[in-house]
Order: structure tokens, then C-alpha cells, then sequence
């Protein structure tokens, strides 16, 4: 009991084992431990401040504020006429000499626009990896555009000086100019019937009669252009052909070899020469069939199919094939 009682006598110690048998009321009265725990929980306890060593204002601020603490805890202790001295761990901060104005900038310096991109660039380090693509993805647009403004005057001025030159360039050279043995071969195979063949689209011997060729050319309101009859490319404009031209089973046996001569002049311009020589051979096959005008129907017909297969699937007959199907064509024309 005597131990107990000298262990737990007088008030307790403060923080790193001050007195604090001077907090006591002049009415003598000795504080409870909680009174003395409230006041004393902060005696002799440090403080750690992030103070910026280089910030005048900062560390102005801070010794401000710990002299207003030092003089609360003066006027707060019970012995009024107490005064505590600063503790060795609130010792002012030392204020460095002041060689530069840190809140005043004199001079601000502007930043060139690759400055900033470069900047920007600065913080990718802390990205995730797709960030720094995306990042990576702008700056180099960011720079090009800036590279482009730099050059746009020059890019202008060659523009303009091509086209210049372009208006004063030879419309019909010399070169270019062909020399018709006939007045039958004076128009070649017209400019819209060239961009059929080129989108793959079935072209009917009617429009390949020489008729049909000179309208083309000294009438162009018979040409109807117009969209999505190009399956691999809806929005593509073409030569309508069903407009103002008559049907292909219209053709007469008389025109065949006409128009077919027109046609192998239309498929050099698209295909490779072994193929026109295939087309040239399966017309000379047409060609010499017995009764040609009275098998035209048969002949037509067969031809259509022929050249509709490789305008639309790219695809021809081998030999054997070819020849079967002529047969079945011949049968099937004549049960018609």
C-alpha cells in the first residue's frame, strides 16, 4: 500500500517527464489527472511543420502563428504570473537572406508553343500507358499542325503558281491528237463506258453500236448518271444504262460484230491482253456458227451470259464446260 501510494502521489508527469506541480490553483487545490492530461498534453511535444526552406512568407506565417500558441499557453497556465519560456523545439526558424523577390515577379517570360507541348510532355512519366500513347498521339499532331501554319504561305503560293501553269498548259497537244482512218472509227468508246467497265457493271452491246457511240459523244444529255448501282460502292456515280438506250435483245444480227469489235476496244482498256484474246475467239466462235441470223436469239443469249459471268463474278468457262453450256443454251432457246 505504501508503495502504491507514493507511486500514484502528487500530480502526473507531462510529456517527456516535465514537472507540473506548478499547475495548481491558488486556492491550492491539486488538478485531477484528466484537468492536468488537458493541459498538459501538448508540453514538451514536437511539431512537425513541412515549411518550404526558400518561402519567405511561409516561414514568416509559421513563426506568427507559433508565437500566438506560445502566448495562449502563457496566459493559459493557472499561476498567472507564470511565464514559459519557448521550448527548445519551437526555437524560431531562421529566416534566409532574401536575394530575390519570390512574390513579386518582375519579368514573366512567355512560352513558345512547342515550349508548352514540351511541358506537357514533362508530366507523362506518371501516365498509365495508354494515356501516353493518346499524349504521345496529340503532341505529334500538335507539332505538325505547327509545322503546316510555318509552311502554309509557301504551300499557297506553290499552289497557286501550279495552277497558273496548269490553265496555261495545252489543252489539245499534238501528241494526243489521233488520226481516224474512217469516219466509222472517229469517236472512241466514250468515257462513261470506260468507268462501267472499271466498277465491274454487265455493259450491253447496244450501247457499243456505233450509233449508240456517236450519241454518246455529241449528245451527253443522253447519259444519266447516277448512284448505287455499284454494289461494292453504293455512293459511286455511273451511267445508267437502262435511260434512253434500247434493251440488249434488241440487238440485230448485223450490229453484233459492230458492237463486238467496240467491245474488245472497251476490254483492252480494262483487262489484260490474254483475256480480250479469249473474248476475241469466243466472238469469231459466234461468229461462225451455222445460220447465224437465224440462231441469233441462241447466239445472244449464250454471249450475254458469257460476258455477264466475268463483269460480275470474274469468272470464265473452261473448255468443256463452255461448250456444254452452248448445247444447253441451244435446247433451252428452242423449247422457248
Amino acid at each position: 500500500m505504501t508503495m502504491n501510494s507514493s507511486a500514484t502521489s502528487g500530480p502526473p508527469l507531462g510529456a517527456s517527464g516535465k514537472d507540473t506541480s506548478n499547475l495548481q490553483q491558488e486556492t491550492g487545490r491539486v488538478l485531477s489527472r484528466n484537468e492536468i492530461e488537458m493541459m498538459t498534453g501538448t508540453i514538451g511535444r514536437k511539431s512537425v511543420s513541412n515549411i518550404d526552406a526558400v518561402n519567405c512568407d511561409a516561414i514568416i506565417g509559421e513563426n506568427a502563428v507559433r508565437t500566438r500558441r506560445n502566448e495562449w499557453k502563457a496566459v493559459a497556465r493557472v499561476n498567472s504570473g507564470y511565464l514559459e519560456d519557448v521550448s527548445d523545439d519551437e526555437e524560431m526558424l531562421e529566416v534566409p537572406p532574401i536575394e530575390h523577390n519570390y512574390t513579386q515577379m518582375t519579368c514573366q517570360v512567355e512560352l513558345t508553343a512547342e515550349e508548352k507541348i514540351l511541358k506537357v510532355a514533362s508530366v507523362l512519366g506518371g501516365l498509365t500507358l495508354t494515356t501516353k500513347g493518346l499524349m504521345s498521339d496529340l503532341i505529334e499532331k500538335g507539332l505538325r499542325l505547327l509545322t503546316m501554319a510555318a509552311t502554309a504561305p509557301n504551300a499557297e503560293a506553290m499552289a497557286l503558281t501550279t495552277q497558273d501553269d496548269a490553265s496555261e498548259a495545252l489543252v489539245f497537244p499534238i501528241k494526243n491528237t489521233i488520226r481516224a482512218s474512217a469516219t466509222t472509227s472517229a469517236y472512241e468508246i466514250p468515257r462513261p463506258l470506260i468507268n462501267l467497265a472499271r466498277s465491274k457493271v454487265h455493259i450491253l452491246l447496244t450501247l457499243l453500236t456505233t450509233a449508240s457511240i456517236r450519241r454518246i459523244h455529241t449528245d451527253p444529255s443522253c447519259v444519266k448518271m447516277k448512284k448505287r448501282l455499284v454494289m461494292d460502292d453504293p455512293k459511286r456515280s455511273i451511267m445508267d444504262t437502262s435511260f434512253r438506250f434500247p434493251i440488249e435483245t434488241s440487238l440485230l444480227p448485223g450490229q453484233f460484230n459492230e458492237a463486238y469489235k467496240n467491245f474488245l476496244k472497251l476490254l483492252a482498256k480494262v483487262t489484260d491482253k490474254s483475256i480480250v484474246q479469249e473474248f476475241r475467239e469466243h466472238r469469231d466462235f459466234l461468229m461462225e456458227c451455222n445460220n447465224f441470223n437465224d440462231q441469233f436469239d441462241t447466239i445472244l443469249a449464250f454471249d450475254i451470259e458469257i460476258r455477264y459471268k466475268y463483269f460480275n463474278n470474274h469468272t470464265l468457262l473452261d473448255e468443256g464446260t463452255y461448250k456444254q453450256h452452248w448445247n444447253e443454251v441451244k435446247i433451252d432457246t428452242k423449247l422457248a
